[in-house]
């Protein structure tokens, strides 16, 4: 005689007679395992590979740029750690690109030239 998988009661016949659940307990075994799924490609538009679905809103561009804007070199900082988004994290690599060249630029150009005009005084 089978026993019932809710309620333990032994019956015959196709259901339950304590609490109605049908003989065939297949809906209350777990799935079987579909195995490994076949790999499929990341889609393509325009030649481009979209690797992942984390797009930045415009709101999200405009709260890194407002970020950077006020803590220039934390914001860009900022965004490479936090940010789950490998483009906010691109964009952070290339304006600490750009931060370095100013600094770079500033002590190559600017210094010396104060120093010539502070010279000439």
């Amino acid at each position: 005689m089978p026993k019932c998988f809710n309620c333990g009661a032994e019956f015959t016949g196709n259901f339950c007679p304590d609490c109605g659940l049908p003989a065939d307990n297949s809906l209350h075994e777990p799935a079987p395992n579909p195995g490994p799924q076949p790999y499929t490609p990341p889609p393509v538009y325009n030649n481009i590979t979209v690797a992942n679905n984390n797009t930045t809103s415009t709101g999200g561009w405009f709260g890194w740029q407002l970020l950077e804007a006020l803590l220039p070199i934390i914001g860009i900082i900022l965004m490479l750690c936090v940010s789950n988004d490998d483009s906010v994290k691109n964009y952070a690599k290339a304006r600490l690109i750009w931060c370095a060249v100013a600094i770079v630029l500033v002590f190559i150009i600017i210094i010396p030239f104060f120093a010539v005009i502070n010279s000439s005084l």
